[in-house]
């Protein structure tokens, strides 16, 4: 199954759906129309904004925790597996390991890895 490679100018969101990951390249030797492609770590421990979820009883998604999935298992960036589409971790919202952020858009329509 084909599956995109993932840029810096992907739309990566919790499972609040408005919540929006803030996206920063380690890499920019590779680049999809000059945006840099995402290696694996570049999504954890990042900032989120805009998660609708009230404070008190419980709490906003504000940053993304360690990549559980969606790494190439054949194309590499120096010696990091680049991320895909299917690119999936928990969030510091609560209820605690059970608030996911996911990848909506990929961020380019140019290169897939079969």
């Amino acid at each position: 199954m084909a599956e995109k490679l993932i840029t810096q100018a992907s739309v990566i969101h919790c499972d609040h759906i408005t919540g929006i990951v803030g996206v920063a390249a380690s890499q920019t030797f590779v680049t999809i129309e000059n945006v840099p492609v995402l290696v694996k770590g570049d999504v954890q421990h990042r900032p989120i904004v805009g998660c609708p979820i009230p404070t008190g009883a419980s709490k906003p998604c504000l940053n993304t925790l360690n990549e559980q999935k969606g790494h190439s298992r054949l194309l590499f960036i120096e010696d990091k597996p680049v991320c895909l589409k299917s690119l999936k971790g928990l969030t510091d919202g609560l209820p605690s390991g059970g608030i996911h952020y996911t990848v909506q858009s990929a961020g380019q329509n140019f290169l897939e890895e079969l």
